[in-house]
């Protein structure tokens, strides 16, 4: 079974991975993730609600420097940006992006929690358990756009 992290990113970073100008997600944590994994995204306030989601690529791991001589380019982000983000930070972490989708509708907070029992939104990221795998699956919920990929 491929893994499922639920990963909270702003709202414009959010829109521009969904529209293909953002093609990696800058971390300062290390996400356990593979080639193949699926990445949910859950946009903050003031959305509130998850909007889409991505197959992963690769992760890269590199000193902040070197990560952006790889990848700063399709990373939606000005060097400045990058710069304050890695600030006091001697490891990155670039998520790379294969295919994207967008929900039909965004899955607002309240509905997650109303039919997701438990749901809480995470501060960065978490990983989905089994049941909850299956309930992302679920013709109910549909936030994959094709159940297969887990």
């Amino acid at each position: 079974m491929r893994t499922i992290l639920v990963l909270s990113i702003k709202e414009k970073h959010a829109q521009d991975i969904l529209g293909g100008s953002k093609k990696v997600e800058f971390r300062r944590i290390r996400p356990r993730l593979e080639k193949g994994d699926i990445v949910l995204i859950y946009a903050p306030r003031p959305i509130m609600a998850l909007v889409g989601g991505f197959a992963v690529n690769k992760v890269i791991a590199a000193q902040p420097e070197k990560l952006w001589k790889q990848v700063g380019g399709i990373s939606g982000l000005t060097k400045n940006q990058f710069t304050q983000y890695y600030s006091g930070s001697s490891m990155g972490f670039g998520i790379c992006i294969d295919t994207t989708w967008r929900l039909g509708k965004p899955m607002a907070l309240a509905v997650l929690k109303r039919s997701w029992f438990g749901f809480s939104p995470p501060q960065c990221f978490r990983y989905l358990r089994a049941d909850e795998v299956r309930k992302a699956r679920s013709s109910t919920m549909n936030l994959l756009p094709n159940p297969q990929l887990v």
